[in-house]
């Protein structure tokens, strides 16, 4: 879905003329905001979830806002997700081009450069990520360590973690400190587990 988004978006822009705002959730693709900054199109980032983008669909002018599950929210459209007019529209930008999508791909990539995203869910033992846990609270600076070890449900902690150095970014402001600190050390790996 990584791709398809871009290709949308270029087509709305490039064949359709239209204008507007970029919404992107903040793990989505970055293609969209290199596309977004040639076309000098207004740049929005949201937290992750769809409600942010509809929010800001139904406030702002916005041409296109995508998030990582794949959901699109077209300008001129209900503020919401919808597969069958994303995909009509995907057929469009194909019959278009007069290219398979394997070529408007290579073509978005020739450009814009690629984007390639992968997902990996640990699943441990509850006793495995409480170790986990408290060997990050122990590295983690002081006022992280008290939010850290005083959380309520702790594995969303450790879930943050270790899903940040791929790009996630919760709206709990447990997993925020926790990012803001990860997002400070760019150097930070998910530490191992086994």
């Amino acid at each position: 879905m990584h791709d398809v988004v871009p290709l949308i978006l270029l087509h709305l822009v490039r064949a359709r003329k239209m204008t507007g705002g970029v919404v992107r959730t903040f793990s989505q693709s970055v293609l969209l905001k290199r596309i977004a900054a040639a076309h000098n199109l207004k740049l929005y980032e949201t937290p992750i979830g769809f409600k942010y983008i509809a929010d800001l669909m139904l406030n702002d002018d916005i041409l296109i806002g995508a998030e990582e599950s794949g959901g699109i929210g077209v300008k001129g459209h209900i503020p919401e997700r919808d597969g069958i007019l994303n995909s009509l529209l995907f057929l469009e930008a194909i019959v278009t081009a007069g290219k398979p999508p394997s070529e408007m791909l290579q073509d978005l990539h020739r450009e814009f450069g690629e984007f390639h995203f992968g997902r990996r869910d640990l699943h441990v033992e509850t006793s495995v990520g409480q170790k986990l846990i408290e060997r990050l609270a122990k590295a983690a600076p002081q006022n992280l360590r008290a939010t850290t070890l005083a959380a309520s449900k702790p594995l969303t902690v450790l879930n943050c973690c270790l899903t940040m150095s791929r790009g996630c970014c919760f709206d709990n402001p447990e997993r925020n400190r926790c990012c803001e600190f990860i997002r400070r050390r760019p150097a930070w790996k998910s530490p191992r587990l086994c």
